[in-house]
């Protein structure tokens, strides 16, 4: 399997790409984001792995060129820590985010994780059903594409995933926990913030379709539908509920012309 490897510190693009190659990666680097975009277009990587500070072209804007064409998944490794660092990387389309500095386990078992996602389980998932369907969306597995009332909707690899996972289990609840150990394929570790960025997203993409996400409430705990009771006043406890008076004119007229007063008479 190939990785991409961006990054202009050489120092730690050579530690990285000797741990990678003990663990059979064949790893291509680049120092400046122009060489990164010049090399992912002419071969074929499974994963690459993004510094945002490199010279020429920056990172982002580099991941902006890469996804207007491929879904295949990034992984940022910054030493920008900020949450709105990690929200625009990650609304951009990375699918991971690692600060630095870092553990090569960790970045190992990241690189595993995602690489897994897009192979073997994506792969599963098509044999099983091939078209997913709801509303106005459908969801092909075999070629990896989302398509609203025929016109195509582009989506991330994380957000393709999660749109998989709801459309599977329309009826189902899930924690944050939930979605990040079955999306990301990892342990959660209390990162939140990958997950609610990743729904907004996805949730701005698919327009319309708002309320179906709403109704899911992918990244909630608990739903909080209850039914609607009314209130003491108005019910009837332990008794029959009154009924309605009938004026004694209508039930009997000429009763009521009896009982009425006549002029003349004594009392």
């Amino acid at each position: 399997m190939k990785i991409l490897l961006v990054e202009d510190d050489m120092e730690i693009s050579s530690m990285l790409k000797n741990f990678l190659m003990t663990e059979n990666y064949e790893v291509i680097t680049a120092s400046d984001g122009e060489s990164a975009c010049g090399k992912f277009f002419s071969d074929e990587f499974c994963l690459v792995l993004l510094d945002l500070m490199i010279p020429k072209i920056n990172g982002m804007e580099v991941m902006r060129k890469i996804r207007e064409s491929s879904t295949v998944p990034f992984i940022i490794v910054s030493a920008k820590d900020t949450d709105s660092d990690k929200t625009l990387g990650l609304g951009l389309g990375a699918d991971d985010y690692i600060m630095k500095p870092f553990s090569v386990t960790e970045v190992l078992a990241r690189i595993k994780a995602n690489i897994r996602r897009t192979t073997q389980y994506a792969a599963a998932a098509s044999v099983q059903q091939p078209v997913l369907t709801r509303g106005a969306l459908t969801m092909d597995l075999n070629d990896h594409s989302v398509t609203k009332q025929g016109r195509e909707i582009e989506l991330t690899a994380k957000e393709f995933e999660i749109l998989k996972l709801l459309l599977q289990n329309p009826k189902k609840v899930y924690t944050k926990e939930q979605i990040y150990s079955l999306v990301w394929n990892d342990a959660y570790l209390g990162d939140e913030n990958a997950v609610n960025v990743h729904i907004s997203r996805l949730r701005t993409k698919i327009e319309d379709n708002l309320m179906f996400f709403c109704f899911c409430a992918a990244f909630r705990a608990y739903r909080n539908a209850r039914r609607m009771v009314p209130p003491a006043r108005d019910r009837c406890v332990g008794r029959d509920p009154p009924v309605p008076a009938v004026h004694l004119s209508k039930r009997n007229p000429d009763k009521a012309r009896a009982d009425q007063p006549q002029a003349g008479r004594d009392f």
